[in-house]
């Protein structure tokens, strides 16, 4: 490492990069930059994103100082090796940050916290569902029949079913992360969160990969990402947040958790929130 280049310490950073961070040697591209977050893309298709303590930690995220997320260019070359991040101008030091775990465990959710959760998510509406919004017209004529196909597969333990429902669904709507992705991720969200008993056959586990993988074959690469990492019960803090909400009965915790989703992107969060309560809902005690 060179000693004329100032050095700055990383907060924090999923668990799941210490492989890569451990490597000798190991380039990444800046592959979109945005106000809290800049995400690296390696020839080998693996993802790092740099956000800031406002975005936080998630399955693949390296908190940094923001300032120098203000500093990244697309297309800029950043070196990964032996526990640093070489940037144009300066070193970023990860030897020091903490490692931050981004798999979900199941908790147990008593009913009058379901009966309260599932209150306040019905008064959630995204544009995937509805065309109030006028931006979207035509998304509701898509995802509506996927949605419900999606359901009776849940429903009914069919993995086929689930499978091509995930297919028509994964993709739909605009931007890195599009809208019918983001309810694919809330749905394996509620599914690790608070495992309904579905078949005998088919886990929940199984449900999760099933989605994820059809699902990451159908869209954006970054949103693939996303998809595989929540495939395999790896999900951001604020599903922590909301986790560790309702496992302790805490509604002003649970509506905080709950808002933090919310704003995440344009409609990402409102979009991931529908999933989550169909997820919570496909659980045979009903509510």
């Amino acid at each position: 490492m060179s000693s004329l280049l100032p050095t700055w310490q990383a907060y924090s950073y999923s668990h799941t990069l210490q492989a890569n961070f451990a490597l000798p040697a190991n380039s990444f591209r800046i592959f979109s930059t945005h106000t809290h977050a800049c995400n690296l893309l390696s020839d080998q298709g693996e993802w790092i994103a740099l956000v800031d303590r406002q975005h936080g930690n998630g399955p693949f995220h390296v908190v940094i100082p923001s300032v120098l997320l203000r500093q990244r260019q697309p297309n800029e070359i950043v070196h990964v090796a032996n526990g640093f991040l070489h940037f144009v101008e300066r070193w970023l030091d990860l030897r020091a940050a903490a490692v931050w775990e981004p798999r979900l465990e199941s908790i147990i959710i008593s009913r009058n916290t379901l009966l309260s959760l599932h209150e306040r998510l019905s008064s959630i509406s995204s544009p995937l569902f509805t065309s109030k919004s006028g931006n979207l017209p035509t998304l509701p004529a898509f995802a509506r029949p996927a949605s419900e196909r999606l359901w009776q597969g849940l429903q009914q333990g069919d993995r086929k079913e689930i499978v091509h429902a995930a297919q028509q669904l994964a993709g739909l709507g605009p931007g890195l992360t599009p809208a019918g992705d983001d309810f694919l991720i809330g749905l394996m969200a509620a599914l690790t969160l608070h495992p309904p008993v579905l078949t005998q056959h088919l886990s929940n586990a199984d449900i999760c990969a099933a989605i994820g993988n059809a699902a990451a074959q159908q869209t954006t690469r970054l949103s693939a990402q996303w998809l595989r990492c929540a495939a395999l019960g790896e999900f951001g803090a604020a599903w922590h947040q909301l986790a560790r909400a309702l496992e302790k009965e805490e509604p002003a915790a649970m509506e905080s958790a709950l808002k933090r989703i919310l704003a995440s992107g344009a409609t990402s969060g409102a979009d991931a929130l529908m999933g989550f309560g169909m997820g919570l809902a496909i659980d045979k005690f009903q509510i």
